[in-house]
């Protein structure tokens, strides 16, 4: 099983600041595109369409 089916397979966990306020985000490396994480992450990035290997989920405060 490879790193990406990995990251799409595992479960949402949920990031909680110090008030409380969630922010689940993901986050292309190739263009800094970002966006609100729902359960998985996206195929491609919509930005400029790199494969899911280039997405990693982001702490957004």
């Amino acid at each position: 099983m490879s790193t990406a089916d990995r990251r799409r397979e595992e479960p949402v966990r949920r990031v909680v600041d110090v008030t409380g306020t969630r922010y689940a985000m993901w986050r292309c490396g190739a263009c800094g595109e970002m966006g609100r994480l729902r359960r998985t992450l996206p195929s491609a990035c919509p930005g400029c369409s790199a494969g899911t290997e280039s997405l990693f989920y982001w702490a957004e405060d």
